[in-house]
């Protein structure tokens, strides 16, 4: 692994997002969690998603799923911030997280209309794990909620396919 520092260091020096990520991960390996974060910070800045979806894991967790990591600190603000954003660009994974985290009440306000809308998004963009949860909302779901979540991906699909037939 140690190999392959010296060249994606050169191309990450010179913007290659995905030379970034992956340097990114060697240090993640190593548990250079400063190194991680300035590779990975910087190729989501550049809006490179793999790496916003690899640092928004570290925030989401503090760490990882295994648990809190040295020089990673849990901050759902920042997580959400990330995942948010790649929701609205279509990303499936991010638009679960999303409404997983509208559900929890992490790092955003607790919105079932907007838990429920995102969830069925990711469901329909293929991200089955959304049922679960998805039938955990539905549980508390006003009918009020559900009605403004309904309106909401209705008019999201009427603005896609509008974009999709200019």
């Amino acid at each position: 692994m140690t190999l392959a520092i010296p060249v994606c260091s050169q191309a990450a020096e010179e913007d290659n997002r995905p030379s970034q990520t992956i340097l990114g991960e060697i240090y993640n390996e190593q548990g250079d969690s400063e190194k991680t974060a300035m590779w990975w910070v910087r190729a989501s800045n550049a809006g490179y998603q793999p790496a916003r979806n690899l640092l928004a894991m570290k925030y989401y967790y503090g760490g990882s799923v295994f648990g809190q990591e040295p020089g990673w600190d849990q901050d759902f603000t920042a997580a959400f911030k990330l995942w948010s954003e790649d929701a609205k660009q279509g990303i499936a994974s991010s638009q679960f997280m999303t409404g997983l985290m509208y559900f929890n009440g992490e790092g955003v306000e607790r919105n079932l209309s907007e838990a429920w809308f995102w969830l069925n998004l990711a469901l329909e963009n293929g991200y089955k794990l959304a049922t679960d949860v998805l039938i955990e909302v539905s549980r508390e779901i006003t009918p009020d909620q559900k009605k403004i979540a309904i309106i909401k991906l209705s008019t999201y699909r009427n603005d896609e396919n509008r974009t999709a037939n200019e």
